[in-house]
């Protein structure tokens, strides 16, 4: 999903509880290298909702708490060392030096679990990841209002849609008979004859 310093990471949460160091997006490129996005962080950021990454520690609070069994659009950016953290469209966090996890391409991602904290417990949905991308302030505010999903470059479409027009990868031509159908008309092969008996 990442291997770069260079990423965006977006999500819509409802969390049905709220608990100290409960990852909603968790991932890392060892048990040393990770980030983790907490509905609700740990008692250094006044257990706001935050960015947290371990064990270069870097704790990005964003100053306020997301509400549980209600949902919040977050995102948070991250560009070679620059990182950015938005809630409902708004920038909740900027700050420097953000450390490089994902130095390789074998990292892990997991959404509601780690290795160590309580399950989330609660809905999530819409989860964007953009592997050296940098969505702006902009694209992230529109995303959030509208529903539109960013491109990942000018002129391309958003990760996951088909273009217009076209077919879905893996469905039938219009017309065309599924592969290892019967012929219209044809009987099965071992089945008996019309009007004889078994």
């Amino acid at each position: 999903l990442i291997s770069s310093n260079k990423y965006t990471v977006s999500l819509w949460l409802n969390p049905q509880e709220l608990n100290k160091y409960t990852t909603s997006f968790f991932g890392g490129s060892s048990n040393t290298k990770w980030i983790s996005f907490l509905p609700m962080g740990h008692d250094g950021v006044a257990n706001d909702t935050m960015l947290w990454s371990g064990e270069a520690w870097y704790d990005a609070g964003t100053g306020m708490k997301i509400p549980a069994n209600e949902w919040s659009h977050i995102a948070f950016s991250v560009d070679n060392g620059s990182i950015k953290i938005y809630v409902n469209g708004e920038e909740k966090f900027a700050g420097e030096n953000f450390p490089d996890v994902f130095t390789t391409e074998n990292g892990v991602f997991a959404l509601g679990v780690n290795y160590w904290d309580t399950p989330y417990k609660g809905l999530m949905d819409e989860l964007l990841v953009y592997d050296a991308k940098v969505l702006t302030a902009e694209e992230i505010k529109a995303y959030y209002e509208t529903g539109e999903i960013p491109a990942e470059a000018p002129g391309e479409e958003p990760p996951g849609t088909d273009p217009p027009g076209e077919e879905t990868p893996g469905t039938d031509p219009p017309g065309e008979e599924t592969p290892g159908t019967e012929t219209p008309g044809k009987e099965t092969p071992g089945t008996d004859p019309p009007g004889e008996e078994t």
